[in-house]
């Protein structure tokens, strides 16, 4: 039935299993069962996108069922939100959309700072196993040349103060 024909653009709202509210931006396709299309009449498409998106809240409250909870499509017509004259829609509309474009700014600058930690950790592994990040260390600890019999003397030598130590403080 031609009834059940959607369009690109045509306003979505899913009313089983998980809510929620699309504005469809493919080809034609037909509706399936669990899925409502909303016409708006004197009323903003993307108002109502964005007030049904804020009411799936309450309207999750309203579903029944179990395993797959839904709304009839009843209870969905009779759920009150607040419309307000058309100008002023317009206006939530672009204030939402100016928001949502700089909130995906932010995130693109997140994703960049975020690919450039990765590149920073990797060079931090890389400089840890070429002995460069504890070159200074060693350079100020090690007189002799680094090689491991004199690095086991020392750690040897240092556990043997410490133990010493430790017994005095024991015996004390």
């Amino acid at each position: 039935d031609k009834k059940y024909l959607i369009k690109k653009g045509d306003l979505l709202f899913s009313w089983s299993a998980s809510l929620g509210v699309h504005i469809w931006e493919g080809g034609d396709s037909w509706l399936n069962q669990h899925i409502f299309r909303v016409i708006p009449y004197g009323i903003n498409k993307r108002y109502l996108l964005y007030c049904l998106d804020y009411h799936i809240n309450d309207l999750m409250q309203k579903t029944h069922g179990q395993g797959m909870v839904h709304i009839t499509k009843s209870t969905f017509e009779k759920h009150e939100i607040l419309i307000p004259p058309l100008n002023e829609q317009k206006r939530i509309v672009t204030k939402i959309e100016k928001l949502f474009s700089e909130l995906n700014s932010g995130l693109k600058k997140l994703e960049k700072a975020k690919n450039k930690l990765k590149i920073f950790r990797h060079s931090l592994i890389k400089f840890s196993f070429e002995g460069k990040l504890t070159r200074k260390w060693r350079d100020e600890n090690f007189s002799e040349p680094d090689n491991v019999n004199n690095i086991l003397e020392k750690v040897r030598r240092e556990r043997n103060i410490f133990e010493k130590k430790q017994l005095e403080a024991w015996e004390k």
